[in-house]
């Protein structure tokens, strides 16, 4: 059985990054860059007017100023100013030439239609200089950089229409359970809605992901066989099986994998809740077989699989942990395993620890922001203590 941080390695290592497209701009939100992005021009382009008001020299500011021009957002200054003259201006619009500040319209009193002089005490020059923001050539985003709503914004302002990015893999998901049945279904007694499936193609989607579903594989070897090689038969780069790979008669998951020519890397893990999770490669694919409680299978997911498949895409996502307090004891009585137990924020720099009844608890999820490590032999946590919580990444 291995630790957690040897499993992220074993997975880590044996990614090969995907190759790289272009999308069109409006397509390209959650992808992961393949270059890196820079300025086409410097930004201001032009000396740019910060408010509305009148455009003059500074030293100008005590006098009365006869106004020769008005200059809107997006037309060319037609005059130059000159000591004692000055523009109306609007925001956004060029600076004319001979002019280094603008005056409020609020600071200003107009005691004609072409006369007006400053009556208030503000010395801010209002006035946004060439290539303040950027130059050109400047680096505005980086290889790997994940594009969100913020970087639409600037692909957008440097002309980019065509974004290079790496592209998404095909990830094929699969279940399995006698007991379970899709959610639609009214359950017999004996049975439970399947709630792995949707929520894995649920945090698929968060990482712009479309996840296939294969079904729900009874418990039964030929049965779990058949969607997992019509999985890998199709055009998908990685399968995500949650349930039988643990040590019970119908846990068919790590012979199956190995009867189907997969390389199993690991199939134990000293982690809860996650100790039976399988990784395996076939054929240049991948195949995750995740316990099948649904805490573990989405825990399981969030520690091990997201990364992997960011990595897959050219993207180093960094876990985040930070120091807090606890403000209820928690104490455990196995301690051989690692134990990543729920939490959530009740202060900004204070947790407490989720009431949590096994990995079956599906209910836990809803108020789960992160978890605390507790170490191997680690029995007891003291209220208030101060301890390191790794945040759900949102």
């Amino acid at each position: 059985m291995i630790t957690l941080e040897q499993a992220k390695k074993i997975i880590k290592d044996q990614v090969k990054i995907l190759k790289e497209e272009k999308v069109c701009l409006n397509d390209s939100l959650f992808r992961i860059l393949s270059e890196k992005i820079v300025s086409d021009r410097d930004y201001p382009p032009f000396d740019k007017a910060q408010m509305d008001g009148l455009a003059c020299k500074q030293n100008d500011r005590k006098k009365k100023l006869k106004i020769i021009e008005e200059i809107p957002a997006g037309k060319i200054p037609q005059k130059i100013i000159n000591s004692g003259e000055c523009a109306k201006i609007m925001t956004g619009a060029v600076m004319p030439e001979g002019a280094d500040c603008v005056i409020m319209v609020e600071q200003a009193e107009f005691l004609n239609e072409n006369e007006v002089i400053f009556k208030g005490n503000d010395t801010e020059k209002y006035c946004y200089k060439k290539g303040s923001d950027l130059k050109r050539g400047d680096t505005v985003l980086t290889l790997g950089e994940k594009i969100t709503s913020q970087h639409i914004a600037i692909l957008s302002s440097v002309g980019i229409t065509e974004v290079p990015v790496f592209k998404k893999p095909n990830v094929a998901v699969i279940t399995s359970g006698n007991e379970i049945v899709n959610a639609g279904i009214s359950p017999q007694t004996e049975q439970i809605r399947d709630c792995n499936s949707p929520m894995l193609l649920a945090q698929l989607n968060k990482l712009g992901i479309s996840g296939r579903f294969y079904g729900i594989a009874r418990d039964e070897y030929d049965s779990m066989k058949e969607l997992t090689l019509k999985a890998l038969d199709d055009d998908n780069q990685v399968i995500i099986f949650s349930a039988a790979m643990s040590m019970g008669d119908y846990d068919f998951g790590p012979r199956l994998f190995k009867d189907i020519g997969a390389d199993i890397k690991f199939e134990k893990i000293a982690f809860q809740p996650g100790k039976p999770t399988v990784f395996a490669v076939c054929n240049g694919k991948y195949i995750f077989g995740l316990p099948g409680n649904p805490v573990s299978t989405f825990t399981t997911f969030e520690l091990l699989v997201r990364p992997f498949l960011y990595n897959l895409m050219g993207m180093e996502e960094k876990e985040r942990f930070f120091t807090v307090r606890l403000n209820k004891k928690i104490i455990r009585k196995k301690c051989e395993r690692l134990f990543y137990h729920p939490i959530r924020f009740v202060e900004n720099d204070v947790v407490e620890p989720l009431d949590y009844h096994g990995s079956s608890h599906v209910d836990i999820l809803t108020k789960l922001e992160g978890w605390l490590p507790i170490e191997i032999g680690t029995k007891c946590v003291n209220k208030d203590e101060q301890v390191k919580i790794r945040c759900l990444h949102q």
